[in-house]
């Protein structure tokens, strides 16, 4: 027997159907925001992915999935952003009215040992606005997708924040934090050992807790601006007067290289070693003009499906069915199938019964939630059909045009 690639899964009936009920929330809910959808290819040149992501980050040095054939030029997408950004240099962001808000869905592709929450092939949906850049809009965002979650799954969640300030504050806390790391680099895994070079934040980010091997870490907010401060207590105070459960982390950094100024992560309030994360994102103000586009500043989130449909509470998956049409025998499957296929032209939900049994068919009615059976028989010939309505327990012979 022929089985799914490892790191993968399949989605069947009621899986798959609570997977398109959440990604249809994803949509409608960008769509009242006003953002429209860009969808770039789903594999991209490597060179992209380095110059966005970061030539030493894990991705690019371990989970990328490479397309043979091409001397590795192309590479399976890691995540939508970097395409996103690209996207729109090409079309030229430059003359685009701002904001320029953007939503993409699709899948993604890590190369990495696959285990409980983390897969080879994942579902993610991004948000991405560009051209505005006050803290009153980001923490908009922030709120949003803050209440959108707790719809979604049923329960509160928690947003962890912090603030990275520019690239040259940011710059000046990696060499604080290089130096404090210091004696205590031979506690650190294997490849924190490495970041320590390439990119000392990346340790405070690692998940095995490398950070707790360090001592007395450094605190950004000591390194911060005036008006960063500034930026940060705003944000802080829009996300309190709007109920929003967040926390402030200053040991908080992200993965990827362009992220700079805010950064945040969401995540179930229990899951304390923040281990499966719904959703995360961050200020990448320096990402455009680093793809070759103009300096435009830009915010984004990414909400990972798998994750949040991990951490749903449990309901009842129900397709929506409104008609079942139960032939009397077989003798009636034509006229059964001519009153689906006429409902179904009228974007009504509706589907024929093969069991030849009135009894068995109203079962399958009550247990499908359905709410009309339409009975086809001897009425047929006279283009009519009984039509019994479960939810009012009535019954009555009307016109198949009618229906």
């Amino acid at each position: 027997m022929i089985q799914k690639p490892r790191g993968t899964r399949d989605f069947i009936a009621d899986s798959a159907l609570l997977r398109e009920q959440i990604t249809s929330a994803f949509i409608l809910f960008a769509q009242n925001m006003g953002y429209k959808p860009c969808q770039p290819p789903t594999f991209e040149g490597v060179g992209l992915f380095k110059r966005a992501v970061g030539e030493s980050s894990d991705i690019v040095q371990k989970e990328l999935f490479y397309l043979k054939g091409d001397e590795e030029k192309y590479a399976l997408r890691p995540e939508l952003t970097a395409g996103v950004v690209r996207a729109l240099v090409e079309k030229g962001i430059k003359s685009m009215p701002k904001p320029v808000n953007t939503y993409t869905l699709g899948n993604v592709y890590r190369y990495e040992k696959p285990q409980k929450g983390r897969y080879r092939e994942f579902t993610q949906f991004d948000l991405n606005s560009f051209g505005e850049q006050n803290a009153f809009s980001d923490a908009y965002l922030i709120a949003n997708i803050y209440s959108l979650l707790k719809k979604i799954i049923g329960s509160d969640v928690k947003i962890f924040l912090n603030t990275l300030g520019s690239p040259k504050t940011k710059q000046k806390f990696a060499n604080e934090l290089t130096d404090a790391i210091g004696k205590n680099t031979d506690k650190l895994c294997p490849d924190c050992k490495l970041r320590v070079a390439s990119n000392p934040l990346r340790v405070l980010d690692c998940k095995l807790g490398c950070k707790d091997e360090i001592g007395d870490i450094p605190q950004i907010s000591d390194y911060l601006s005036d008006d960063e401060k500034k930026y940060l207590d705003t944000v802080v105070a829009f996300l309190k007067d709007n109920g929003v459960n967040f926390e402030v982390d200053d040991t908080l950094m992200r993965g990827l290289d362009y992220y700079t100024s805010l950064v945040f992560e969401i995540t179930m309030p229990d899951d304390s070693s923040r281990s499966a994360v719904l959703a995360g994102g961050g200020r990448f103000d320096g990402l455009v003009a680093q793809l070759d586009g103009p300096d435009v500043g830009a915010i984004g989130v990414g909400l990972g499906l798998d994750r949040i449909v991990e951490n749903i509470k449990r309901r009842e998956v129900k397709q929506k069915c409104e008609y079942i049409i139960c032939p009397v025998s077989e003798e009636y499957s034509k006229s059964a199938y001519k009153i689906a296929l006429q409902l179904n032209q009228k974007s009504k939900s509706a589907r024929v019964s093969t069991a030849y049994n009135l009894k068995t068919s109203l079962s399958d009615a009550v247990k499908g939630d359905c709410q009309y059976v339409v009975i086809a028989g001897e009425e047929t010939k006279n283009n009519e059909v009984i039509i019994r309505d479960l939810k009012k327990n009535s019954q009555e012979e009307v016109s198949i045009d009618e229906l």
